[in-house]
């Protein structure tokens, strides 16, 4: 894979695989990308930060180091997405990583509640492909549709800017 893609693996709350696909760069807006960029630059590895002036209710959540990072987006101060990405640069440390990501999301309610298997989200552990994006939409009702189709759109934009775009 170059470095103007990365691959996308979003799963449902219920823990499934939806699919694994790529996203390239250049379908990207470079104006999105270019302010998920400054925020990386800006705000550092460890941040919570909300996006200015008509989008100020939407925040990104951030905890990275050395190109593997935990990510959450919210709305109104509501959950609307958990997410990881990996670089590929040290498969150790991104196994830890998803270890810690997928044993959090299992402990939530929803996913206990919806769960059609006894290990949800345990693909995402053979997963090779890097850059990987992995994105849990929640469907939180809170949330209203246009923020939720925002979320994804800043989430994706976010994605290429830490996975491809800034990294060093």
């Amino acid at each position: 894979m170059n470095e103007s893609t990365f691959f996308l693996a979003p799963f449902a709350y219920d823990g499934e695989l939806m699919g694994v696909g790529t996203c390239k760069l250049a379908e990207l807006s470079p104006k999105w990308l270019g302010i998920c960029e400054a925020i990386l630059a800006h705000e550092g590895e460890v941040f919570r930060v909300s996006l200015q002036e008509a989008l100020s209710h939407l925040e990104i959540q951030l905890t990275s180091s050395n190109g593997i990072g935990l990510g959450t987006f919210y709305a109104h101060g509501h959950v609307a997405l958990s997410t990881s990405y990996l670089r590929g640069d040290d498969f150790d440390a991104e196994s830890e990583l998803l270890q810690m990501f997928v044993s959090s999301l299992r402990q939530v309610n929803l996913v206990q509640n919806a769960r059609v298997n006894d290990l949800p989200f345990q693909q995402v552990f053979g997963m090779k492909e890097r850059p990987l994006y992995v994105v849990v939409a929640w469907a939180n009702p809170k949330i209203s549709a246009e923020d939720q189709e925002l979320i994804r759109e800043l989430s994706n934009h976010f994605a290429g800017a830490f996975l491809c775009r800034c990294a060093s």
